[in-house]
């Protein structure tokens, strides 16, 4: 089976599964831009095999349409086009081109919060109903699916991943194994609630410092990261003598596994996530994890009382109880932290791309079916 994806940047989540899907398929992938400003450069998966790489002209362009998309177009070519990312304007073309030309394409939804807006909602009905299938890494993204008028038999689901199998640890981290990393990551021999991601406002880490100050001055905040908003932070950090928050750069990913494996829980404040990976990864390192009601991740993995814990968005001091009771009751927090062990086992990219397999092979059985 030939198929053509086309997505946006080298994210290391997207890279990884077309290697894996590669195994299963003979594929090609464009990739839209070059870069993400926001992103830090060594983020970016530059490995590529096991299938066709494009850099689309004008990939170092990022507001460009990459009318280049349309050469790929040929019907004989591919039995399937992918969009993963299909709100881009290169993304439309595309699948308007598909539809014209009568090219199966599948459209793929991490997850979306619905904003209405007349012109574009019109857009995505058109394109979602002409999908011969629609790709949704959760329940978030099949009712989004629904709302723009896909027909639930039309929607296949997956496990959204960014590790494979054998980075799930077996069993939670020992109390004095987390002691032995601290130390040799020049951490304090405390109780640590960790965060990563980018300092920008949508993450909510300025919520998360606010909330930092009712919690007991016994425990060591652990911010990973980098952005816009570090100086912010470090402004209110002196301004209110916090002396347990301690802020790092950022860390590739498994340098970064080894810090969730060092910390005793994970807190994600964001105001906006539109899944969250930092909720799998943290799960998959034996983690509680807390999160916000704005988090689909979290929506979707985090049970309170059993893995975690879901608060308001912009509510610190919910946040603040939150971190308090987890950081002060291990009986719970071991529980929780083998609970998500457990969750997370089929959120990896061999799951995810054996899934999509298995959707392309399903959908071209019944279209078969269809035609006799």
């Amino acid at each position: 089976m030939k198929v053509l994806i086309l997505t946006t940047i080298m994210a290391p989540y997207r890279v990884n599964l077309f290697k894996e899907l590669s195994s299963y398929v003979e594929l090609t992938v464009c990739f839209e831009k070059k870069n993400d400003s926001s992103r830090n450069s060594e983020w970016f998966e530059k490995s590529i095999n096991n299938f066709e790489f494009i850099a689309l002209k004008n990939w170092d362009k990022p507001k460009k349409v990459k009318f280049e998309i349309l050469k790929y177009l040929k019907k004989e070519k591919y039995d399937y086009v992918i969009a993963f990312e299909y709100s881009t304007h290169t993304a439309s073309l595309m699948l308007t081109a598909c539809r014209l030309k009568r090219i199966p394409y599948l459209i793929n939804c991490d997850g979306a919060f619905i904003n209405p807006h007349p012109l574009k909602d019109k857009v995505k009905r058109l394109l979602v109903a002409n999908a011969r299938a629609c790709l949704a890494n959760g329940e978030n993204a099949k009712n989004y699916f629904l709302h723009y008028g896909a027909r639930l038999n039309n929607i296949y689901q997956h496990n959204f991943s960014s590790f494979y199998k054998n980075e799930i640890l077996s069993r939670p981290v020992t109390a004095e194994m987390k002691k032995e990393m601290k130390r040799s990551f020049g951490l304090p021999a405390k109780k640590i609630a960790m965060t990563v991601g980018q300092f920008i406002y949508r993450k909510g880490f300025d919520v998360l410092l606010k909330a930092w100050r009712m919690v007991d001055t016994e425990h060591v905040l652990l911010i990973i990261g980098e952005g816009e908003k570090e100086q912010e932070y470090r402004e209110f950090i002196k301004e209110y003598a916090i002396d347990n928050v301690i802020i790092i750069g950022f860390k590739k990913k498994n340098e970064l596994f080894n810090y969730y494996k060092a910390s005793d829980l994970f807190v994600l404040p964001t105001r906006e996530d539109i899944w969250g990976l930092v909720i799998n990864e943290a799960m998959a390192c034996g983690l509680p994890v807390i999160t916000t009601d704005k988090c689909i991740a979290g929506v979707e993995l985090i049970e309170n009382g059993e893995n975690g814990y879901l608060v308001k968005a912009d509510d610190e001091e919910e946040l603040a109880q939150r971190l308090n009771l987890l950081l002060k009751n291990e009986e719970i927090t071991k529980k929780m932290a083998e609970n998500n062990i457990e969750k997370i086992q089929k959120y990896t990219y061999e799951n995810n791309a054996l899934s999509n397999y298995e959707t392309l092979t399903k959908i071209s059985a019944n279209h078969m079916t269809s035609n006799k």
